[in-house]
């Protein structure tokens, strides 16, 4: 019986989707909180497990479900501490000036509820892929392993100015649709889809 092999360990922990930081009713996690399902939510966020200070940061999500007019959003935000605190168009990412959220829908970065326009839009089984640059400061969209923008990346503040001193990643989706999206923040998979040709970090570790 095949068995997928997982990276994570005590020692060279990996990211994941943060089960205790969930927006309430805004969707469900499984596949060890790498796999993400949503059919509501109003663009309300969830985050990751690891906060990021410096350096170079990637992450990797497939959509296998699509629908139009879906519109997920990914990125990344530094006030996590108002998760589910905040109501209405405040509690939607993108809507601080702490949150940067792409819209795979539009291919606008959201940011105090301000729309820039960057990118592309995805489709199903597309491969989005968002590099988090913290030493200068930017932030890069990928789809299907080529950046957006002309490889020019969307400014954003320094992590020591956020309300969490971190920026997490992030992801959110419009309501009405249901979301599926697998991601990959080193693991080497998504869900039972294995990453063939991917990459290590510096240390070599990670897919």
């Amino acid at each position: 019986v095949a068995a997928d092999q997982r990276l994570d360990s005590p020692t060279n922990n990996f990211c994941t989707l943060n089960a205790a930081a969930m927006y309430p009713s805004a969707g469900t996690f499984s596949n060890g909180n790498n796999t993400w399902v949503n059919a509501t939510g109003n663009y309300r966020p969830h985050i990751g497990t690891i906060g990021l200070s410096s350096g170079l940061w990637y992450f990797e999500t497939k959509q296998t479900l699509y629908a139009s007019g879906q519109e997920e959003l990914l990125g990344i935000m530094g006030d996590a501490a108002t998760l589910g605190t905040t109501t209405g168009d405040g509690g939607e990412f993108g809507y601080t000036a702490y949150q940067y959220a792409y819209n795979a829908t539009s291919g606008n970065i959201r940011n105090n509820n301000g729309l820039t326009s960057y990118g592309i839009a995805s489709a199903q089984n597309s491969i989005l892929g968002v590099y988090i640059d913290l030493n200068a400061n930017k932030l890069y969209i990928a789809k299907d392993g080529t950046v957006m923008n002309s490889g020019t990346g969307h400014s954003i503040a320094a992590a020591s100015t956020q309300p969490d001193g971190v920026y997490y990643p992030g992801i959110a989706g419009w309501s009405g649709q249901q979301h599926l999206l697998h991601f990959n923040f080193g693991n080497g998979c998504f869900s039972d889809t294995a990453v063939s040709s991917g990459n290590t970090d510096a240390n070599g570790y990670g897919n």
